[in-house]
């Protein structure tokens, strides 16, 4: 996640298409003011419904050598370590630490990805809900 500036947050998204094929999107996510009162935090994004939540650590640089497709709709997000994530048309790209991914090709031809940078890599999971 990063600031895309003062209103909005940016975020990649990983989908297929119709034909199965996987995609990177750069996405905006809306920032708003917070009411009164709520505290320090002055802009936030919608509430969106989240399943469940995991912390992930990864001790060895991995590799899905083959195309997999994500498990299931999720954001994640490197706290510490990179990875990189490689989609059907050959686009490469490196997420290291406090940047959100949303894994949505839960079909198609899926993606790849590696184990890159400094170990152990702490991954934050939110499964969201359907």
């Amino acid at each position: 996640m990063s600031a895309a500036d003062g209103n909005a947050l940016k975020y990649v998204r990983l989908f297929a298409d119709e034909d199965g094929e996987t995609h990177f999107e750069d996405v905006e996510l809306p920032l708003t003011e917070r009411a009164p009162g709520l505290g320090v935090l002055d802009m936030v994004t919608e509430a969106f419904p989240v399943k469940s939540a995991q912390l992930r650590r990864v001790t060895e640089n991995d590799e899905h050598g083959d195309s997999h497709c994500a498990p299931r709709r999720q954001l994640l997000m490197n706290l510490t370590g990179a990875v990189e994530i490689e989609v059907t048309d050959g686009s490469k790209r490196v997420l290291g630490p406090h940047e959100l991914t949303l894994a949505e090709d839960v079909e198609g031809k899926g993606h790849i990805t590696r184990g890159v940078g400094e170990l152990p890599r702490l991954q934050l999971v939110l499964v969201l809900a359907d």
